[in-house]
């Protein structure tokens, strides 16, 4: 459009118009349907079991040579049980070792923690008067957060239920 006046006027017109019917009728119904009805079914192709049967034996045979390859180039069984005994000998050693610093950071973080709760405690007890009123605000927040939220819900719903009341 080189006609910026044009274009506003059609775009505040269209925007006018928001929710409103469209001015002119709209029905694909028929035309989509006959073409539908034209094309037909969609061509179905079954897998026979001549052709599932060769895909099975082209996947086994796959798997096969895989399994070969792997046998072929992997460790043997021996050095697979000598590295699995290495392993578990340096895991328990390992836990061991680490047993004793493992139970004092334990029980150090034990002791912090007491020290915590303890701190807490000494920072709670001067509001302890403050609970009653602490609840009761709490209760207010809670009754205030229902109802904001049953006013927006209502609201939401009441407007869709009128969209399609309109529709």
């Amino acid at each position: 459009m080189k006609n910026d006046k044009a274009f506003e006027a059609l775009l505040d017109e269209a925007l006018g118009r928001r929710g409103a019917p469209a001015p002119f009728s709209i029905d694909v119904l028929e035309p989509v349907m006959a073409r539908v009805a034209a094309m037909g079914a969609p061509p179905r192709t079954e897998l026979g079991l001549s052709q599932f049967a060769r895909w099975a034996v082209a996947a086994s045979l796959v798997g096969l040579a895989l399994l070969a390859a792997a046998l072929w180039r992997g460790p043997s069984l021996s050095e697979v049980v000598s590295s699995l005994g290495h392993a578990v000998a340096g895991g328990t050693d390992t836990a061991l070792k680490l047993g004793a610093p493992a139970g004092s950071l334990a029980a150090t973080l034990g002791r912090v923690a007491l020290a915590l709760l303890g701190s807490a405690q000494t920072l709670v007890r001067p509001l302890a008067p403050f609970q009653p009123f602490a609840h009761a605000l709490l209760a207010a927040l809670a009754a205030a957060m229902l109802s904001i939220t049953t006013f927006v819900v209502g609201r939401d719903v009441s407007r869709r239920v009128a969209e399609k009341e309109h529709a």
